[in-house]
């Protein structure tokens, strides 16, 4: 069986880092694993397993997958003239007819179609689109986040679907969202769960890390992880900061670890709102266990996740949780012993962490109890193959 996988870029990001590790899963399978990346560039780019064959874009798709600063600081001048052009050719003629263009015109070129069981589009939007203008005799589309939160991009061209021979979600929650929106592609889809790479990041976190002064050998150390943008709502940690400083004046360190457009904004207000020792924006990392293994307690602040990886990396390492509300979470964290769901706002928040520290005995009991946290990830590489042979 041979597979080709289709992701756009190897920047840092949860769904990226979910592929990688069903690649690395893949080596104990008798399947030959092939991958394109539009846009070779990224964090991630030195962690394809070596058993993956490797095809990366042409010029043009990797103009439009690499973001505009990306190019400009890696000096890709042709390929920001390239990006221009295309941006006109958009206007001129649709996004829908120049993307498909593209596609297709790839796929005649660089791709030997005949040699491939299924090509599978890993992340929703244009991977997806993508793998439509394919003629593989097995087309699979795999959604990581809920319909209904993404952008009109990432939601890809409704004609799409209509080529796709089955629909992978992540979680049940984000295949019942998408009923509602395509109710017509419901004999299509099927959740399988992502890969978790289990002694891998166990391993990883025991990595000696230089800057051990971030963490606190006086107060909680808690942490969160992500993108630093409106969906993980960090925004939210410098309100419950500040009610923890005003109210009782807790004793707590909070690293966030990761970037993005909102991190500037963050680190201003923070600064504004005199957290600065209680509050630290530190920037991404590709190696982010060793600093979840360092903490006391891992807080996700998000509105809205499809299958919140961080969660289960967070558990497998030993570090119990705090999450906010949403299906997902719920389909996650059923075990309360290592785990506590709030309420999808501040105030919820603030109330289950004000509780917990005020109780490190009970961080202590969920930290013990992270070992009951148990995941298959061969059932799910048989739940994939059964897809593509069915």
């Amino acid at each position: 069986m041979k597979i080709l996988f289709v992701i756009n870029n190897l920047k840092i990001g949860g769904t990226r880092s979910s592929l990688l590790n069903l690649l690395e899963y893949s080596k104990k399978y008798n399947f030959e694993v092939d991958l394109l990346v539009f846009s070779p560039y990224g964090e991630y780019a030195e962690n394809v397993p070596n058993n993956v064959n490797l095809f990366v874009g042409n010029i043009a798709l990797q103009s439009l997958f690499f973001d505009l600063n990306g190019l400009k600081n890696n000096k890709k001048f042709l390929h920001i003239f390239v990006r221009s052009l295309l941006g006109i050719a958009k206007k001129v003629f649709s996004e829908k007819k120049v993307m498909n263009f593209l596609y297709s015109k790839f796929l005649e070129k660089h791709i030997d179609e005949e040699s491939y069981d299924a090509i599978i589009g890993f992340q929703e939007g244009e991977c997806n689109d993508f793998v439509a203008q394919s003629s593989i005799k097995k087309r699979i589309f795999w959604i990581h986040n809920n319909y209904e939160n993404l952008s009109i991009r990432a939601k890809g061209f409704t004609e799409s679907y209509k080529k796709a021979d089955k629909i992978i979600f992540v979680a049940d929650a984000s295949m019942e969202t998408f009923k509602l929106a395509m109710p017509q592609h419901a004999d299509k889809m099927c959740v399988i769960k992502n890969i978790l790479l289990i002694n891998k990041i166990k391993n990883n976190s025991l990595e000696e890390i230089t800057d051990n002064q971030l963490f606190s050998s006086s107060a909680a150390n808690i942490i969160s992880v992500g993108r630093i943008a409106s969906q993980k709502a960090f925004e939210r940690i410098i309100e419950i900061g500040k009610k923890l400083v005003s109210n009782k004046n807790y004793n707590f360190n909070w690293i966030i670890l990761g970037d993005g457009p909102d991190r500037s904004d963050l680190e201003k207000k923070v600064k504004t709102n005199g957290l600065s020792e209680h509050i630290r924006f530190i920037g991404a990392r590709k190696n982010p266990f060793p600093y979840i293994k360092k903490s006391d307690l891992f807080v996700l602040t998000s509105r809205y996740e499809s299958q919140p990886m961080a969660i289960m990396e967070s558990l497998t390492i030993g570090v119990p949780v705090i999450s906010t509300d949403f299906p997902s979470a719920r389909e996650l964290l059923k075990d309360e012993s290592y785990s506590i769901i709030a309420e999808n706002n501040i105030d919820g928040l603030y109330i289950e962490l004000e509780k917990i520290l005020n109780s490190p005995s009970k961080i202590q009991m969920m930290t013990e109890n992270t070992k009951k946290f148990t995941y298959n990830n061969d059932e799910i590489i048989s739940q994939l193959l059964k897809v593509i042979d069915n």
